[in-house]
Parts: structure tokens; sequence; C-alpha cells
């Protein structure tokens, strides 16, 4: 039976989200969370195989498993216009939904790239 390739078929994605005010008091410590997970993708990218290993043993899963749910990962670090698409389709889908009223947000001025940029020395797509 042949596998169909379903990489990029669609995006999860993890988001670090907090206040203005922990940005404010905590802001080497999130540069510092935000090192630590670009090193982390680094070392993903550079020594997959012992990345694998590592998450094969920590969440008891076989290596077969494994490799069959791992090609479906993208493992990056980034903040871009694709975030901002999703949050405003999210935004439009509760709105039809009856879940919320008025307005589509404007999330731009919300996400504040400053953390990301100064850890990784990474350009974001957002300024």
């Amino acid at each position: 039976m042949q596998s169909l390739n379903s990489k990029g078929l669609h995006s999860l994605s993890f988001l670090l989200v907090s206040d203005r005010l922990v940005v404010k008091k905590q802001h080497q410590d999130m540069r510092r969370v935000i090192r630590a997970l670009d090193e982390a993708v680094d070392f993903i990218h550079l020594r997959p195989d012992q990345a694998k290993a590592q998450v094969a043993a920590y969440l008891s899963m076989s290596d077969d498993k494994l490799n069959w749910l791992w090609q479906d990962y993208l493992f990056r670090l980034s903040l871009n216009d694709s975030l901002l698409l999703r949050l405003k389709n999210q935004a439009r889908w509760a709105q039809r939904t009856g879940l919320v009223e008025g307005p589509t947000p404007s999330y731009r001025h919300l996400l504040n790239p400053g953390p990301l940029v100064e850890a990784t020395q990474k350009v974001s797509l957002l300024e």
C-alpha cells in the first residue's frame, strides 16, 4: 500500500502568548525561552536521528510510528504573515457561526516580534 505525502497539507502552529505586562517585566526570560526553542529547532535539523530517538524515548513510541508521524512536521521558529491570515480566517469563521459579533480585529498591532528578533537575529516578516 502506498502512503500519501501529507507534508504541507495542514499547518499546526504552537504559539507563545503573553500579555504586555509580562513582556516588560520578563523580557530577558522571554528571549531565553525563544533562544532555547531556536536551538532545539537547529538540533532537530542538524541531528534528526538523535532528535527522533529522544522524542521516541520520551513518548515511549516505536521508531516506526515516530518516523511515520515525523514526516508531517515542519520544525521552524517564525513570525510571519501566514499567522495573521490564520487569525483573520479564524475570526471570520467565529463571526459566521455567531460565536462573536463585530468587525474582524486587526491582529498586526498585537504581535510583538521584538523578542524573536533579539533572541535569534532573524528578521520578522511583520516589520
